[in-house]
């Protein structure tokens, strides 16, 4: 099968501090502090975890850090793969993709953003649950001239400025997708 090398083997590391972790009572304000890191030198494991996912090069790198209380964690964290993720499918490669996100009890802040074919994709948004409510999702894509499809002779480029809008089961999405250039046949 497929074999690694131990340079090629994902590399953690961590430490934190839980006060009183027995001490249920005071959980509610017993600090928490935990920081965890991630190195995949080489990042085609990933693509064996993700069939979606043709080809994956470089490597990852990623970091999750946790605060506030055990009642009320704060996350933060951040992934990035320095190289690129193929979708044969699209025939694109997505290259140096990264995510940065923020989380809370009831909200999670993310942002994402990664070079397509020569051009920019960056998408922001925030996600929010609520005990008995229907979760909420606001995002905003942006992007110029990004190269979203290439295949079967096919070409698709697009300068996106949408917002979606999830409430439940409703979906509204506004805005533009311009279109600099497309080659396709028909």
């Amino acid at each position: 099968g497929n074999q690694r090398t131990l340079d090629q083997l994902p590399r953690f590391s961590g430490s934190g501090t839980l006060a009183d972790p027995f001490a249920v009572a005071r959980w509610r304000v017993s600090p928490i502090a935990l920081s965890t890191r991630i190195n995949l030198p080489d990042a085609r494991s990933l693509a064996e975890l993700f069939p979606e996912l043709d080809a994956v090069e470089g490597s990852i790198a990623g970091s999750l850090d946790v605060t506030g209380s055990v009642t009320a964690p704060r996350m933060t964290g951040d992934l990035r793969i320095s190289g690129g993720v193929t979708a044969a499918a699209l025939g694109v490669t997505f290259v140096d993709p990264a995510m940065q996100f923020e989380s809370g009890v009831q909200e999670t802040a993310f942002r994402l953003q990664t070079d397509a074919g020569g051009g920019t994709l960056r998408g922001t948004g925030t996600w929010r649950t609520e005990p008995g409510e229907l979760q909420a999702l606001d995002a905003r894509l942006e992007g110029e001239d990004a190269q979203v499809l290439d295949s079967g002779g096919n070409r698709l480029t697009i300068s996106p400025a949408l917002d979606l809008r999830i409430r439940g089961r409703q979906i509204a999405i506004d805005g533009a997708v311009t279109v600099p250039s497309s080659p396709a046949r028909v």
